[in-house]
């Protein structure tokens, strides 16, 4: 596609001849300086300064969502070496440079979720990114979700794999990325091909040859559609990603009842909480009260109040699940 910039007219094409039919990458699309490497360390460092705020005896936050992996030659560390990775350093080839260092040359993983908890720019820019999108193809019903991924390592720690309905935008920040794509039916036809992705990573050569190709730098934008099964390659050097997953499928059930024990345990106040042993004969009046209060809730209008309520909210954050109070 030619670099035609964001424009309506881009976004037209793009729901209409990729969006959930194939893979692609448009190049110059958007400005090379629009992200950087430094939003990853000023991300990571939000995390961090969150992470460190809350402690270990902090009371749980009204915050949704955030989450980081870290890796050290494709191994998840532990909580004991995490502060190994604490940001540092004035720029992100530097910062991964000191972590090799630390150890031993190992090359290294960040992965961290919902960015738009530790940077309210960077939430701002993707809402404002991701909105001609959202008006042409709506909210998806689970959730979006932001993904940094950065460092210098060699492939995807957990190999190639499927997101189960979640379309992926890709934005670089730094470096070149390259990803291997294959359509659905490559591997879920061939149940001999499944078996051999249990082998990890050193599956990867056995079915290279087959892959598409996609390769970024930035100011360019990748996607593949929530049926393809892909993989991420190295091309060397330090590599930015910020990854915007489009999460279709959902459970009606626990959405709803997320909703429910929210409403709920606003209504029933102090009484949520009960220190007692019930005897096995009959329902326990507490349940039974707790019950009826959910009646209320449903027959008196205010559940149907907090779901639409929890609607707009959601609509005004164009599907980002992740939030905080």
């Amino acid at each position: 596609m030619e670099k035609a910039g964001l424009t309506a007219e881009f976004w037209d094409v793009f729901a209409r001849d990729y969006w959930k039919k194939q893979s692609g990458v448009f190049k110059g699309v958007l400005p090379k300086d629009l992200l950087s490497g430094m939003d990853v360390l000023e991300t990571f460092g939000g995390y961090v300064a969150h992470a460190f705020a809350e402690g270990p005896k902090a009371p749980p936050a009204r915050r949704r969502g955030g989450h980081v992996r870290l890796f050290v030659e494709g191994r998840q560390i532990g909580p004991t070496e995490q502060l190994k990775f604490l940001p540092r350093g004035d720029g992100l080839s530097g910062y991964i440079r000191e972590l090799n260092a630390t150890f031993d040359g190992a090359r290294v993983g960040i992965i961290l979720n919902d960015i738009e908890l530790y940077n309210d720019r960077l939430g701002v820019l993707l809402r404002e990114l991701l909105a001609p999108l959202i008006s042409r193809v709506g909210i998806p019903a689970k959730n979006v979700e932001s993904t940094i991924f950065a460092g210098d390592y060699d492939v995807t720690p957990f190999g190639i794999h499927k997101d189960d309905s979640a379309d992926v935008l890709t934005l670089v920040l730094e470096g070149r990325k390259q990803m291997l794509v294959w359509p659905e039916a490559y591997f879920d036809e061939h149940p001999e091909r499944l078996q051999q992705l249990q082998a990890g990573n050193e599956a990867i050569p056995l079915f290279q040859e087959d892959a598409t190709v996609l390769v970024a730098e930035p100011g360019d934008v990748m996607y593949w559609p929530g049926s393809a099964y892909h993989v991420a390659t190295s091309t060397g050097g330090v590599v930015a990603t910020c990854a915007i997953g489009f999460w279709h499928k959902a459970n009606l059930s626990e959405m709803i009842s997320e909703l429910v024990k929210d409403v709920l345990s606003s209504k029933l106040g102090g009484g949520n909480t009960v220190v007692q042993n019930w005897q096995p004969g009959h329902v326990p009046s507490e349940l039974e009260a707790s019950t009826h209060a959910l009646r209320e809730l449903l027959n008196g209008g205010e559940f149907q109040a907090a779901l639409s309520k929890a609607w707009t909210e959601r609509a005004d954050r164009l599907g980002f699940m992740a939030y905080k109070e």
